[in-house]
């Protein structure tokens, strides 16, 4: 089995530690993000190909602090900035100046961050794949199947129980099993933890298993521990292969089709009973009363 320490050292082919972010997003290939666009249509593939936007919305900001915080504290402590104010007037901007380039969070935002990572870090699940590891470790492969060159980012990669883990550490409005297992095949976790898996495999011949870290990203936070079984990864595998085949097809014919390639029947929703009064009218808003 590998070791974290070889791992750690850029001795395994194709894993990188401690490449910067920037560097890691101008990678060539497919990667789990691209082939979630081209899940949505070959369109939405094509214009976010053309049109790269790396800009971060306060949402994504706060995540990547959670990142750091949980998985790379001694980071978080160099390079974020509490700011006791509102991001506005003069007092705002002379403080954004003098950070020098360092992230800032204002105290509601690292009061938030400061819940989750507490909160990951204490519960006793979760602690047990963080106490050891390497964070944010850069995988590039050649797919065996398409021969496709592919790259993806690690949060965390551990050893535990004899086991190498690929963990993943995921944000939620809502952490509890029913919710958060919808969530994580609408948002194609099981797409990016089969690709990560198949990848880490690719290049070391041992096959990991994935863990998700979940917590909610508002109080009182609560911790989860989700663990992919292969029912979850098996459908993940066939996903992202049939998508690569599609997007080698639109390559190689230069087309890139919308999601609805023909005219389609506008039916009611399966919500809306056969019976009028029987319907919940408050579902779309109308005011019987007016």
């Amino acid at each position: 089995m590998l070791n974290l320490a070889t791992i750690a050292a850029n001795q395994v082919p194709g894993l990188t530690c401690g490449m910067p972010f920037d560097q890691y997003l101008k990678l060539p290939g497919d990667s789990a993000s691209k082939l979630k666009k081209m899940a949505q249509s070959p369109l939405a593939y094509k214009w976010a190909l053309d049109h790269p936007d790396h800009a971060s919305t306060p949402a994504m900001a706060l995540g990547t602090a959670v990142h750091t915080a949980v998985l790379e504290p001694h980071r978080f402590r160099s390079d974020y900035l509490l700011y006791p104010g509102e991001r506005r007037g003069k007092a705002w901007t002379d403080f954004k100046e003098a950070a020098a380039g360092k992230s800032i969070l204002t105290e509601g935002e690292f009061a938030d961050v400061k819940g989750m990572h507490d909160a990951v870090r204490g519960h006793t699940p979760a602690a047990r794949y963080l106490e050891n590891g390497l964070a944010e470790v850069t995988m590039q492969w050649v797919d065996p199947v398409t021969g496709r060159q592919t790259h993806g980012r690690i949060d965390w990669l551990t050893i535990l129980d004899g086991r190498l883990w690929l963990c993943d550490l995921k944000t939620t409005r809502n952490s509890s099993p029913r919710k958060f297992q919808s969530d994580a095949f609408s948002l194609g976790y099981h797409l990016q933890f089969a690709l990560y898996c198949d990848g880490f495999y690719t290049l070391t011949e041992e096959f990991p298993g994935f863990v998700a870290l979940a917590v909610e990203s508002k109080a009182p936070y609560e911790p989860a521990v989700y663990v992919a079984n292969e029912a979850f990864l098996t459908r993940g595998h066939d996903d992202y292969q049939r998508l690569q085949a599609t997007l080698q097809e639109c390559e190689s014919t230069s087309t890139w089709p919308a999601r609805a390639t023909e005219e389609m029947e506008l039916d009611l929703p399966a919500w809306v009973g056969s019976n009028n009064e029987d319907d919940d009218l408050s579902e779309i808003g109308l005011d019987l009363t007016a």
